[in-house]
């Protein structure tokens, strides 16, 4: 995913950090970059700010480390009101307990510090685009079911759709994007976005992978191909076994999971490749 400006200024974020020159560099740039920022210095007065804006908020952005309240806690309080609101944690720390006690509470992205905006923007536009996704299905779901204007296979098949988009969202909260190797393409094949942790593995640089189509990466990419035309089929992610090219022209063995996503429409706009190369 490229960043959108358009889509940007249509974002209202909750950004929670307790360094003063930090926060106040950081808030400066989210607001030439969002349509509004709203800032906190603790975890306290981060949920005292979300229950007061909660209507409007889109994203949360928080460090771990601060006083009264730390970030994880206050996150875990606003998955009380709302399970679903996306949270970015930013941090200096790659301790494994907060990453385990991130993914516990369903943190959507873990950033570490220094931070770049436009990796971070990014990554806020991914989450708030799949919440709001999710969001809207619900809500045309409802009110069309209400109206009685869906056949019961029609209703069925939101609801199904709606399940993939849950269950993609699940899988990107246990998995942190600099830590796996992932990227995403559009219908059609062409990689729209990749992490950071694939580039580094297999040794290209940004502007090498985005814009190309995924099978010049991919040995077999016929085989992955029919891979992906189940996933759509099936609703559902499937996993294979496929080797990826490196940059050296070495290839790597890896598994893959597939996950499609659909729009309202019930047509697949993208697919979510995820690489365990372990």
């Amino acid at each position: 995913m490229s960043l959108d400006i358009n889509v940007l200024k249509t974002i209202t974020v909750l950004y929670v950090e307790d360094d003063y020159l930090i926060r106040e560099q950081t808030k400066a740039m989210f607001q030439n970059l969002f349509k509004e920022t709203i800032t906190a210095s603790d975890g306290k007065e981060g949920l005292e700010a979300y229950l007061a804006n909660k209507d409007k908020i889109d994203v949360i952005v928080s460090d771990i480390n601060m006083p009264n309240m730390d970030g994880l806690e206050m996150s875990e309080e606003i998955h009380k009101i709302d399970p679903n609101v996306p949270i970015v944690i930013t941090t200096a720390f790659t301790d494994e307990n907060y990453l385990l006690k991130s993914l516990e509470i369903d943190v959507s992205k873990y950033v570490t510090k220094p931070l770049k905006v436009k990796e971070l923007a990014i990554a806020i536009m991914e989450v708030v685009a799949k919440y709001k996704n999710v969001i809207n299905t619900q809500k045309i779901a409802k009110a069309l079911a209400s109206k009685n204007n869906l056949a019961a296979s029609d209703i069925k098949s939101l609801e199904s759709n709606l399940d993939v988009l849950k269950t993609q969202l699940d899988f990107e909260r246990v998995i942190i994007d600099s830590y796996v190797p992932n990227f995403k393409t559009s219908p059609n094949g062409v990689i729209s976005s990749v992490s950071v942790k694939f580039l580094e593995f297999f040794g290209y640089e940004r502007e090498e992978v985005e814009a190309q189509n995924f099978s010049k990466f991919v040995a077999n990419s016929s085989a992955v191909q029919k891979v992906m035309a189940e996933s759509i089929r099936y609703k559902k992610a499937i996993s294979t076994m496929t080797n990826f090219i490196k940059k050296d022209g070495f290839e790597v063995e890896s598994e893959l999971t597939i996950f499609p996503s659909f729009g309202i429409d019930g047509l697949a706009n993208e697919y979510s490749f995820y690489l365990d190369l372990n």
